[in-house]
């Protein structure tokens, strides 16, 4: 076991998801020695030291906290658009953070999925008595049945729209795959000949 593994981490700064590789936490570790003797007997060899396991989190971080949350906050503007999204979401166990909300909301607002609310006003501290300002428009109402990034979504959508799905199917699925440039180090020759 090297205790490392792909994840994706969100950075609410910049608005992008990247996949990283991170230490697993110990609790993933504990799992992947319990993977060598399931079928039959086996062992695990970790290929780092006890300090690293120790240094190691105690569980992995909540998924909520590592990706994008526009798609969480359509969600729950579409299941009930009488509840505020920030009330809903900082009753989580572990709640994002108030930037990451709101650069949700900004990303939202940008491709036209919401609507009613007073641009730069994106969270409201609504404590049932009155309903939320900010609602799915009819765009996102349609963006939050596709599960891909909501800026995709509106690419497709209006893609449809105006008959070129074709090559916007292409943009879309270049956009949201890996660079066709990285390569796997055993076959650099290869690709340097192409």
């Amino acid at each position: 076991d090297a205790g490392l593994a792909r994840e994706v981490a969100f950075d609410a700064t910049t608005g992008l998801s990247r996949l990283v590789d991170v230490w697993v936490s110990q609790a993933a570790a504990r799992q992947r020695r319990g993977r060598a003797g399931r079928v039959q007997s086996g062992w695990c060899f970790r290929l780092y030291s006890t300090r690293t396991f120790n240094a190691m989190h105690k569980q992995q971080q909540p998924e909520m906290l590592r990706v994008p949350l526009q798609a969480l906050i359509m969600q729950v503007m579409g299941l009930d658009p009488n509840t505020s999204v920030w009330t809903f979401l900082r009753s989580a166990l572990t709640p994002p953070s108030r930037e990451a909300v709101e650069q949700g909301m900004v990303t939202l607002h940008s491709v036209g999925a919401i609507e009613g609310g007073k641009k730069g006003d994106w969270i409201s501290e609504n404590s049932g008595n009155t309903k939320p300002t900010w609602r799915l428009s009819e765009l996102g109402k349609h963006l939050a049945k596709l599960p891909v990034d909501v800026r995709l979504a509106r690419m497709l959508i209006y893609g449809a729209v105006f008959g070129c799905v074709d090559p916007i199917l292409t943009v879309a699925a270049t956009m949201s795959a890996r660079s066709p440039f990285n390569c796997p180090f055993d076959k650099r020759e290869q690709a340097n000949k192409a």
